[in-house]
């Protein structure tokens, strides 16, 4: 996982992010927007874990707790434990589609960009014993993520539709400013907005009355909650890329050996 020391802006969202939820979680009547914070770490956790830099087992661990960590609130407050199961179930898809979406765009992009040949591919299929280790404790949290699951028979189907393919664009839109390569910040907003004008549209045909809710108001706060992710994260990176630049460039040499040995 990236260090707080490495990536101060990303840590310093979750944690703003964390803090607004639990606020809202034990105030307010509704939670909307602990909601809407947790929907939008679920699209996060699953997009992530297909284009991040981050060590795989982390990536595939954290698409699973986070699932897991969206429905522990209900499940330990709630009376009925259904409603969490439920709640489970749609993030673990929304998760998945996330990751799905995230991972075809960002194969799209690299096969468009040409790549040097770097040998670096061959040491992705090189497993460690301790990363073996470390997998089996992934397998064990998804195991019990996916015993837990479980949709209701008389749950809306429109809004299981609207909360798991929203995630679409969302996956999409983290791939395209995310990919390991140079950016195109230009080309990157006029897609993602294609694509979720296409969701949109698409929704509303199969739903026949559109979408359940509002998306020009809850819908366009999630994508702004993770554009502000997107932005945390660039910056970083921005930030990361110049201290290594300034790490390797030499030193400036005051003192010239060749003048003091004549």
């Amino acid at each position: 996982m990236p260090s707080f020391r490495d990536r101060p802006l990303t840590w310093l969202f979750f944690i703003a992010a964390g803090c607004v939820a639990v606020v809202d979680f034990t105030q307010s009547r509704q939670q909307m927007l602990t909601a809407l914070i947790l929907t939008g770490i679920v699209y996060i956790a699953g997009a992530w874990a297909a284009v991040g830099k981050a060590h795989r087992l982390a990536r595939g661990a954290v698409m699973f707790i986070a699932p897991l960590a969206a429905a522990l609130p209900i499940y330990l407050l709630a009376p009925r434990t259904g409603e969490a199961g439920a709640v489970l179930a749609i993030a673990l898809l929304a998760s998945a589609v996330s990751y799905a979406a995230s991972m075809v765009t960002s194969l799209f992009v690299l096969a468009s960009v040409p790549r040097k040949s770097t040998g670096q591919g061959a040491h992705w299929w090189r497993f460690s014993l301790s990363e073996i280790l470390g997998w089996t404790v992934v397998t064990a949290i998804a195991s019990v993520a996916v015993s837990k699951a479980e949709v209701p028979a008389g749950m809306e189907w429109e809004l299981v539709w609207i909360v798991v393919t929203s995630s679409i664009p969302c996956g999409v839109m983290i791939a395209l400013f995310l990919v390991p390569q140079p950016h195109s910040d230009r080309a990157a907003t006029i897609l993602s907005a294609i694509v979720t004008v296409v969701w949109y549209v698409l929704s509303t045909l199969i739903t026949n009355s559109g979408p359940s809710f509002d998306f020009f108001g809850v819908g366009a706060q999630l994508l702004g909650f993770i554009g502000l992710w997107i932005l945390c994260v660039r910056l970083d990176e921005s930030a990361l890329a110049a201290k290594d630049a300034l790490a390797e460039a030499p030193a400036l040499k005051i003192h010239d050996e060749s003048v003091s040995d004549a």
